[in-house]
């Protein structure tokens, strides 16, 4: 989802001078919305529709959580996070990953990774991110009693 890998590590020299903020204003939606059309747009499967990318940042904004890095006043990493219901049980639910993009190299991963673990542990749930550029799911503030999902999977011949 984001421009290359998920690697927090390299993310630690730059991250100074990045700031971590909720999305609140229509302002920021707006940011959020040129930035994603601009970042994310090249590598999506298909074309922006304009209403419905904009209605979305601003449902995320107004009714989830979407969070900006800033670095010198520019947007330089977005997620956005929602909180879907577990399919075998209603009650329960996990933040998840709408979005998430960020620049090259501008360090904003991790200041964002932080503040969404922060924010899945503050509210007791899983934080499930998709991660679309290497195909794999990763679970922050994964609940003790999950099992490996294909821990008992026969192997392939």
């Amino acid at each position: 989802m984001h421009q290359g890998s998920i690697n927090l590590e390299n993310e630690q020299k730059v991250e100074q001078t990045i700031i971590v903020r909720y999305a609140e204003t229509d302002a920021d939606v707006v940011a959020i919305h040129g930035f994603l059309c601009v970042v994310a747009g090249p590598t999506l499967p298909g074309v922006i529709d304009p209403k419905d990318s904009a209605t979305e940042v601003w449902r995320i904004v107004n009714h989830d959580v979407a969070l900006m890095a800033i670095k010198e006043d520019r947007v330089v990493g977005t997620i956005g996070l929602v909180n879907p219901r577990f399919w075998w049980n209603s009650k329960l639910s996990f933040l998840a990953n709408c979005w998430l993009f960020t620049l090259p190299d501008s360090g904003s991963l991790l200041p964002l990774m932080r503040e969404a673990v922060g924010i899945a542990k503050a509210s007791g749930l899983e934080l499930h991110i998709f991660d679309e550029t290497k195909e794999r799911l990763l679970i922050f503030n994964k609940s003790k009693k999950r099992q490996p999902a294909f821990a008992n999977a026969p192997k392939s011949s």
